[in-house]
């Protein structure tokens, strides 16, 4: 899995995970003007800057988001996700970070950092 860009649609990335081998679950269903989306590549947790709107954004294997879902915090983001992707688990997760290809990014010890 290549890493997320640091911003998704205008939102940073607080951390990610790959789902692409993992089965949706019926827990949320969402739709597109196709219909049933039944399958992600990748998720992404974000804010637009605001520590009571998290979303969850459902992306393809570019990250380009797909569908997304919004939270008051990034523990019910991830809670909804392990609800959402049978086998999923928290510790999936990937805390975004510094990396050479995602150039200067800001040193975080935690979620907390990333939101503000």
């Amino acid at each position: 899995m290549q890493p997320p860009p640091r911003m998704i649609d205008g939102a940073n990335v607080l951390m990610y995970a790959d789902v692409g081998g993992l089965q949706k679950t019926s827990a949320v269903r969402h739709y597109n003007e196709n219909g049933l989306q039944e399958s992600f590549s990748q998720i992404a947790i974000c804010t637009y800057g605001s520590e009571d709107e998290i979303y969850l954004f459902h992306c393809d294997k570019d990250w380009e988001t797909e569908n997304d879902d919004l939270f008051r915090s990034w523990q019910d983001a991830i809670d909804s996700a392990i609800n959402q992707y049978a086998g999923l688990k928290e510790k999936d997760f990937v805390l975004y970070e510094k990396t050479a290809q995602q150039g200067d990014v800001p040193e975080v010890s935690g979620i907390g950092d990333l939101i503000k």
